[in-house]
């Protein structure tokens, strides 16, 4: 069996082990980690041999910078994978800067897919810079690739709001709400009035493309769970069939523990309010073109029928001309009469067999070359003279022409 993942946080303000914990809650992944809060302890712990990764703060608080302790680290060992944490207002580095840096350096706030890839390169050895640049999500547009997706499937909005209530009894969230793609509420709760929730569902709407989108290229159905880091608010949007999402808001302090339970009870929630909406969740119906309507449709339909029982009348054709006119042949019926000779029809009893050959008509013998019997006798008399070859059948009778 392989031995897990181990890992080494350096933050002083114990944020960073939070945040890789709701990490990997959300990959579902097991490793050892080992939580310290400056760069010595760090240098001491990679010493003792059988770390993989290590996940710093830019700002360490002792004077030391995460880069400064990058750099003492990968003297330790050069394999080791460095991942630094910036804050909203820690240094920007610079595209060359990046590339020759020994580590990945992430700023908040985090794209979440972004740092699940390089976490997870981190983890299983790979290449950390190269994870960093993996695509992880397909632009959003109004409509997908041109194609029509039809209106959004209607929900109950009593049924919505029961599932609603155990949202804000499981994770006593500021507010919850559930909004379509089009951008709409359909049933909301809150907390406070600071929240504009038509403007928050717009804006999570311009991303409901990714999740239909993203069905070609993972396969099957789409769960998707999107996690916004504010200041003063953290968001989770939990994709909700096709159509809709589950918003969670929590305050700016909070969101971050709350990745987990969220990740594990809120998908619960979701399948739910999949049961509310029905299999129209995961159906897309296109809505009919001017060209589909029904009326037109039926009107088209009509058309046909008129043009199919229209009587046509075929013009009279001219007889076709091949160099000089040509006349139609007379009748020549009374000439050929008058030039051929007349046959009489004979009596029966003035039928005569020696007159038809010119000699004289044995019936028997006719009767025996009809005869398989007697065919057989004549075979076997030519057989004793010799071989009865093919030619010689033919010539005695028994085989016709071919």
């Amino acid at each position: 069996m392989a031995s897990l993942p181990r890992i080494i946080t350096v933050d002083p303000t114990g944020s960073i082990p939070q945040q890789i914990r709701a990490a990997l809650d959300l990959m579902d992944r097991l490793i050892i980690q080992i939580d310290v809060p400056g760069p010595n302890e760090a240098l001491d712990e990679l010493r003792r041999g059988g770390i993989d990764a290590v996940i710093a703060a830019w700002t360490l608080g002792n004077g030391m910078q995460g880069w400064e302790l990058a750099g003492k680290l990968k003297q330790i060992n050069k394999d080791v994978a460095i991942i630094v944490f910036g804050d909203y207002d820690d240094t920007e580095l610079d595209e060359e800067m990046l590339e020759q840096s020994p580590f990945v350096y992430l700023k908040r706030p985090f794209d979440v897919p972004q740092l699940l890839n390089v976490l997870k390169a981190a983890l299983e050895g790979g290449d950390i810079k190269a994870a960093l640049k993996l695509p992880t999500a397909v632009g959003a547009s109004s409509t997908p690739l041109g194609v029509d997706l039809g209106a959004v499937p209607a929900i109950n909005a009593d049924s919505a709001d029961k599932v609603l209530q155990g949202v804000m009894s499981d994770f006593n969230p500021i507010a919850a709400m559930v909004t379509g793609r089009d951008g709409q509420v359909v049933v909301g709760r809150t907390t406070t009035k600071e929240i504009d929730p038509e403007r928050m569902a717009q804006l999570i709407s311009s991303t409901a493309n990714v999740t239909i989108e993203m069905r070609d290229v993972i396969g099957g159905s789409t769960r998707a769970l999107q996690f916004f880091d504010g200041d003063d608010y953290d968001v989770f949007v939990l994709s909700v069939g096709l159509h809709h999402f589950l918003v969670v808001v929590f305050d700016g302090k909070d969101g971050q523990k709350q990745m987990g339970p969220v990740n594990r009870f809120g998908f619960k929630r979701a399948e739910e309010l999949i049961a509310v909406i029905g299999p129209s969740a995961f159906l897309i119906i296109p809505s009919m073109s001017k060209e589909e309507h029904p009326a037109e449709v039926r009107r088209k339909s009509e058309q046909a029928k008129k043009v199919a029982t229209q009587e046509i009348a075929i013009p009279e054709l001219a007889r076709a001309e091949l160099g000089a006119k040509q006349e139609a042949p007379e009748d020549l019926t009374p000439a050929l009469q008058a030039v051929m000779p007349q046959l009489e029809a004979i009596a029966d009893s003035e039928f005569d067999v020696n007159d038809l050959f010119g000699m004289d008509f044995d019936e028997a013998a006719a009767d025996d070359f009809f005869s398989l019997d007697a065919m057989e006798e004549l075979a076997a008399d030519e057989g004793k003279k010799g071989t009865l070859d093919f030619g010689k059948a033919q010539e005695l009778g028994i085989l016709g022409d071919m």
